[in-house]
Order: structure tokens, then sequence, then C-alpha cells
């Protein structure tokens, strides 16, 4: 429903066009980022943990994907929130949700840290 209603807000606010670029061509760009970096994180890079498939961290895909590129970190740990395991791994998608916990927006917050 949260996405319905803000395609209708879109709308509202600016027709079709806005609807068209900002809630239609950023859903197909997340959608390509994900297939992006399940691809290719599980043909390049490095492997830190030995995890029974193929995945590895691409320290590029980590920059452009805000941390979504240490891909093997989430293999080997998959509930944990935080994917850049090592202090030099960078993944700012957990420093938001660190930020939303620190708020009370949200809770149980899983971030295990090896």
């Amino acid at each position: 429903l949260p996405p319905l209603l803000f395609a209708v807000v879109l709308w509202l606010v600016g027709g079709w066009s806005l609807v068209c670029v900002c809630f239609c061509l950023t859903a197909v760009m997340a959608l390509h980022g994900a297939s992006v970096v399940n691809t290719l994180c599980h043909l390049i890079g490095s492997r830190r943990y030995p995890t029974a498939d193929q995945s590895r961290n691409s320290f590029l895909l980590a920059l452009l994907t805000f941390g979504e590129g240490w891909h093997n970190n989430h293999h080997a740990h998959p509930v944990s929130a935080r994917h850049g395991m090592a202090w030099y791994e960078l993944d700012v998608n957990y420093l938001g949700i660190w930020l939303l916990e620190k708020v009370g927006l949200a809770t149980k917050v899983n971030a295990n840290r090896v």
C-alpha cells in the first residue's frame, strides 16, 4: 500500500512525468542494481569467508551500492544488517539502519561483527 500511495502523491504533484521518473525509473534502477550485485559478486572479487557458494566481496561494487558489494560477508552472515564486517569495509546502508535504530524507528537490529 505505501508504494501505491507514494505513486498517487507523485501523480497529484507532478503528473505522469513525475511518476515515471521518481517511481518507475527508480524501481527499475534498484532492481537492476540488485541483479548486478548478485551476478558480479559471484564472479569477481575476493572471498573473505569460505562459504558453500562462490560469493565474493567487491570493493568497487560496495562503493557504488553503498555497501551491498560485500556479498561474501552477507552470505557468511545472512541475518546481519551489517555487510561491511571490517573497519575498512564501508557500509553506508548499515549506517542508515544504525541511525534508524538510534532514533527508535528500527528495533532488534542484528549487526554481528566478526
